[in-house]
């Protein structure tokens, strides 16, 4: 192993980002590289752990996520750069000269994002660079597509593509769009919230943002609908995806029986029975939307930032609302279950462990105790629901939920992902009490 291998394979490995249920470190082969400035930036293909020795995926690394946000802003200046081994970079969309990075925005298992400024006058930018080569294709034909329509997507700016050495088109490497203005839809939650607890009235009644936020949603959906309008399909056709994912789940757990993998068979059971002779709407999503993708604007405008562009074949308008509604369950527990841990003196880890493990219990089975802020939480997602039909979200929300269980499992031992993955178990839980007119999971 050269040094240079064995450099990059202990970075992966401690990247809180990566996947070790997923992924190999052990099987890193560094395929390209570039100098970018002071930063090498490389590709290497990294094995799945299934054993099947087939690439799973190929990596975009650098020392660092800051070294490798300022190494791809400076492949933006000029159009075509030549790697190490005769592939190339190329930049589609106007030399970004004078950019500067700003701060560091997210650092996700996906990608990294950061805010630049560039032009005369100064302009804010937002820069995407893809950790796994190829992903952001997806996000970019949509932009792409929806340019010039009316939707409340932010503007793309330009792209970087990775050539390989044989010259074939390797992937979309980074992608800058225009700043898309506002909050994140969590700072006002959050303030209701509070002020819910407080007995005070908050700043903006809520009903109003949310029913906004839907309207941009449906904004969204219809723009989309003009591109490729949706279609019909059985809702058995998304079964098959809904089994390897609870696989995926079971993979990740550290017991093959209790609790856990018996409400899985019990989620599996419940969809196989929504599913027969129901149809539902097909077509392009969002596909990645939580609290932070959603932001309002000091005019009352929502837009919507980093759409995956390629979701599931079988996705369609139900699962960015069912994605919605977990983004809200979601935020509402982890701000209850904070705020008692705080009162109790306890650590919000532990404690939602212990909920947990309380609401999968047998002894309450018969009557599961409730998700932490779960009253509030219907409160709020009541207007972003409105008007669906009942019953259409059980399964894109299951899916929804099983996702994010497979997104956490993936990570287990993190502490933040094994917390998220006890509140959606929780979340998880109560939901196939509501719905699968049996009182045992």
């Amino acid at each position: 192993m050269t040094p240079e291998t064995e450099r990059l394979r202990a970075a992966v490995a401690r990247a809180p980002w990566f996947s070790r249920a997923t992924l190999d470190p052990a099987s890193l082969r560094p395929l390209d590289h570039l100098r970018a400035g002071p930063t090498t930036v490389t590709w290497a293909a990294v094995d799945g752990t299934d054993g099947a020795g087939a690439p799973a995926a190929v990596l975009v690394l650098a020392e660092d996520d800051a070294a490798l946000l300022s190494a791809v802003l400076a492949l933006a200046a000029r159009p075509a750069w030549t790697t190490a081994r005769g592939g190339g970079v190329r930049w589609h969309g106007p030399p970004l000269t004078a950019a500067r990075l700003g701060a560091q925005l997210t650092a996700t298992v996906t990608n990294a994002v950061a805010r630049v400024t560039a032009g005369r006058p100064p302009e804010e930018l937002v820069l995407k660079v893809f950790r796994t080569l190829g992903d952001g294709a997806g996000e970019l034909a949509m932009l792409s597509r929806l340019a010039g329509r009316r939707a409340p997507l932010p503007e793309a700016v330009g792209h970087l593509e990775y050539v390989a050495p044989d010259g074939r088109p390797g992937g979309c490497l980074a992608l800058v769009t225009r700043a898309a203005p506002g909050v994140p839809l969590d700072v006002p939650l959050r303030a209701a919230l509070r002020a819910h607890w407080a007995g005070t009235v908050p700043d903006e009644p809520l009903d109003p943002l949310l029913e906004r936020v839907r309207a941009a949603l449906a904004d969204l959906h219809h723009a989309l609908a003009e591109l490729r309008p949706p279609r019909p399909a059985p809702l058995a056709d998304r079964l098959p995806r809904l089994a390897v994912t609870i696989a995926d789940v079971r993979r990740t757990l550290p017991e093959s029986t209790g609790p856990r993998p018996r409400l899985l068979d019990r989620c599996a059971a419940l969809a196989d029975r929504w599913a027969a002779g129901a149809f539902q709407a097909v077509g392009p999503v969002h596909g990645d939307l939580h609290l932070g993708h959603v932001l309002v604007d000091a005019d009352d405008r929502v837009w919507f930032v980093d759409p995956a562009g390629a979701p599931a074949p079988e996705a369609g308008p139900l699962d960015d609302l069912a994605a919605l509604v977990r983004a809200v369950e979601c935020f509402t527990a982890d701000e209850q279950v904070a705020r008692t841990a705080r009162r109790r003196a306890y650590h919000k880890y532990r404690y939602a462990t212990a909920l947990r493990r309380l609401a999968l219990a047998p002894v309450t089975a018969a009557r599961p105790l409730p998700p932490p802020g779960a009253d509030w939480a219907a409160r709020a997602v009541a207007p972003l629901t409105a008007g669906a039909a009942p019953g259409a979200l059980r399964v894109p929300y299951l899916l929804r939920a099983l996702h994010e269980l497979r997104h956490h499992g993936e990570r287990a031992g993190d502490q933040d992902a094994d917390y998220y993955a006890d509140l959606t178990w929780i979340s998880l839980r109560a939901f196939v009490a509501a719905t699968g007119r049996s009182p045992r999971a």
